[in-house]
């Protein structure tokens, strides 16, 4: 048995599944563990693996994705529950220089694919789910979960050699195929520092393969933050008001950013940055 750990949340597993777990969960940040009580433990019996929690079965199955899979949800929910000192916003965070931009969305609102094309235009990653705002500095925190590819982007990004494909639930609840991706694929610096928060944008679809950037208003800009903020409760609605007064916030409507031609791609850099 091996145990590895990301950030203060440890597991132990037979050493046969270390490779893929290095590669699926938290790659960017897992390092080998001497913390000598683990918080996970991965059993493998006769073909069949199980996954304890705090001695707590919570999976089994003959499929090691589905197992690893399990393992990094509740390896998430985890580092949330544990940051909970930052606002917590259902975003895509990036960094230019030292300035951070959050963009936020729903489900399937593009946070993925933005983050991808920004990144090959300069912009850092800290994640393309979680922004964690730090509201006394307004310092923006890395959140570096493993992207997940799923099969819509197969075909417009380069994927490496023999990544393997795991099946797991759609945001319709339907079943989808998969790759998980660590963040410093995107990122060759592997460069996780925080920075200050200059600009918030809302995610929107359009209908044509374009972009639109429009100015919101502090109201306009409340009614769309507040549902998306995890752990609003947290938080009074007069500190949600004073971020909205403080940092510029915007509308971005913005279709498969990964089918812009370079001249477009250049424009929504440009538009970001102004």
């Amino acid at each position: 048995m091996i145990s590895l750990q990301v950030q203060n949340r440890s597991f132990q597993l037979p050493q046969s599944l270390e490779i893929a777990a290095r590669r699926n969960i938290f790659s960017s940040i897992i390092k080998t563990s001497d913390i000598p009580n683990p918080d996970y433990k991965i059993f493998q019996n006769h073909g069949s693996c199980s996954l304890f929690k705090e001695s707590k079965k919570i999976c089994q199955s003959n499929k090691i994705h589905d197992i690893l899979y399990t393992l990094e949800w509740n390896l998430v929910d985890d580092l949330i529950s544990h940051a909970n000192t930052f606002l917590q916003i259902h975003a895509a965070a990036l960094t230019f220089k030292k300035d951070a931009y959050l963009f936020v969305g729903d489900p399937g609102a593009g946070k993925t694919s933005l983050s991808i094309l920004l990144s090959q235009k300069g912009f850092n990653i800290l994640s393309d789910e979680v922004g964690l705002l730090d509201l006394n500095n307004l310092e923006v925190y890395a959140f570096p979960r493993n992207f997940i590819i799923k099969n819509h982007l197969f075909h417009l990004i380069t994927m490496p050699e023999n990544q393997e494909k795991f099946t797991i639930d759609s945001d319709t609840d339907e079943k989808e195929r998969a790759s998980f991706l660590p963040i410093n694929y995107f990122n060759p610096e592997n460069n996780l520092a925080e920075a200050k928060l200059k600009k918030i944008f809302f995610l929107q679809k359009l209908k044509d393969i374009n972009f639109k950037i429009n100015s919101l208003g502090q109201t306009g800009s409340f009614g769309r933050l507040l549902p998306q903020i995890f752990n609003i409760e947290t938080f009074s609605q007069n500190r949600i008001i004073n971020l909205i007064q403080t940092v510029s916030c915007f509308e971005l409507m913005v279709s498969k950013p990964l089918l812009f031609d370079e001249e477009k791609a250049n424009n929504l850099r440009e538009e970001i940055l102004r």
